[in-house]
């Protein structure tokens, strides 16, 4: 998923997306200049931050 899109699905903007990758709340990887975000690691930030 692009980053664009994980704002979207999270309802936050693309710069607290970035924010949370640069912190490794949620691990990203570089395809090329775009940063990728696999479903399973969203899957997972979202199972750990909600406890």
């Amino acid at each position: 998923m692009t980053v664009k899109t994980v704002a979207e699905v999270l309802q936050v903007s693309t710069k607290t997306v970035l924010r949370r990758i640069a912190s490794s709340e949620l691990i990203a990887v570089r395809d090329g200049r775009l940063l990728r975000v696999r479903a399973a690691d969203l899957d997972h930030y979202l199972a750990t931050r909600r406890g």
